[in-house]
């Protein structure tokens, strides 16, 4: 869907050389001004008066050459057209290409661009058969988690429960700094944090430690196998970008710009673009 506009469009009389340029009533190719992304052809229809007014027509702002110059010299592939809405209004259309990279590094990327580049993602995962891979993936790191977090609330709620406290949150203080000085052995922080607190019996401190540290075995061990995993990822990703930028290097973005002439068919505005952005900064790209 293409994004409306409205700025204000004048157009500056030339008289009767307006019409200098003006193509045969048939269809025919001539070249376009050269540009950065080479040379663009321009392709006419029947040409009215209507896409005179436009194509000669010079925007505020934007005085140093014609609509018609600025816009061909920018897309290759021009082609104007005109047609009357259902209301009486006068459009003039413009359409055009341009290399997708360029247009991406140019206008950025237009929901229709994104659309483009989501496919080539899309072929470019067939293409390089990693459907079943990344499936796979995706499902063991989900079995991983899932199992890592059950093994995990089992071993932490056996060793919580050896800890003596009068509430939950006492508890768990009481368990962060048990196993705090047991990994830090801090004498000047964990030998008064011992004068007040005790371990029921010897061997619920031995099971407490033995628990906290197969705790802190499979959080390494998890840690590890994630970072394997993202590796793995990372290194398809590297694969499926390469491809979408061969394709994308490749491939041709359409444009559209929609010109609707006011009452007096004299002056007129831009009120549709797929183009994504806003239009002062589509048109400065434009003209540059």
């Amino acid at each position: 869907m293409m994004t409306n506009s409205n700025l204000p469009i004048t157009l500056a009389m030339v008289g009767f050389i307006a019409c200098s340029g003006c193509q045969s009533s048939r269809s025919s190719t001539s070249k376009a001004g050269s540009t950065s992304s080479g040379v663009a052809e321009t392709f006419f229809g029947h040409h009215g008066p209507e896409i005179d007014v436009v194509r000669d027509g010079v925007l505020t702002g934007y005085n140093s050459t014609t609509v018609g110059k600025a816009f061909e010299g920018t897309f290759q592939n021009a082609k104007w057209s005109s047609f009357e809405t259902a209301k009486g209004a006068t459009i003039v259309e413009f359409k055009g290409t341009m290399k997708l990279s360029m247009f991406t590094d140019l206008f950025g990327c237009s929901p229709a661009c994104q659309k483009r580049l989501d496919d080539f993602h899309d072929n470019c995962v067939t293409s390089e058969h990693l459907e079943g891979s990344i499936a796979a993936m995706t499902k063991a790191d989900k079995e991983r988690s899932e199992a890592f977090d059950r093994f995990l609330a089992n071993l932490s709620a056996q060793r919580n429960a050896l800890v003596p406290a009068l509430n939950v949150n006492a508890r768990d203080r009481e368990v962060r700094m048990a196993e705090w000085c047991h990994e830090n052995n801090n004498e000047a922080v964990c030998k008064p944090f011992f004068e007040t607190f005790a371990f029921a019996t010897p061997e619920s401190k031995e099971q407490f430690y033995a628990l906290s540290d197969q705790i802190r075995a499979a959080q390494i061990q998890y840690r590890q196998e994630s970072e394997l995993s993202a590796k793995q990822k990372q290194e398809m990703q590297t694969v499926i970008a390469k491809c979408i930028t061969a394709r994308r290097d490749e491939a041709v973005m359409p444009v559209d710009f929609q010109f609707t002439l006011n009452a007096d068919k004299q002056s007129f505005s831009i009120t549709d673009t797929d183009v994504g952005g806003s239009m002062p900064n589509i048109l400065a790209v434009i003209y540059h």
